[in-house]
């Protein structure tokens, strides 16, 4: 194991059929495919993704953090956007405009 590597709970991953499961977590470096910015894919957060969020093992990091930030914050904002519209009360003639011809 190299040094200052964590060691991995393989117990803890999501199943993934593979002869080669990670026994250990060290930093990455990456490049920001959004921003081109580096970062390094931390073993702190790679233990969150992998033991508590479940990510498949061979899932990496493609974004920086704040990137990542920002496609949450999307998301989020895409779904209460998309619940505003399903209670939103229906157009009066939006039968019509839903007919089929």
């Amino acid at each position: 194991m190299p040094p200052g590597a964590i060691v991995a709970d393989w117990s803890k991953h999501h199943p993934h059929n593979s002869y080669s499961p990670l026994f250990w977590y060290e930093d990455r470096p990456g490049v920001c495919k959004t921003c081109s910015a580096p970062f390094v894919f931390t073993k702190e957060a790679q233990r969150h993704c992998y033991e508590v969020l479940k990510f498949p093992i061979y899932a990496e990091a493609v974004r920086c953090a704040p990137c990542r930030a920002k496609v949450r914050e999307t998301k989020r904002a895409q779904r209460e956007h998309m619940a505003e519209m399903a209670a939103r009360k229906p157009h009066p003639h939006e039968a019509f405009f839903r007919k089929r011809s």
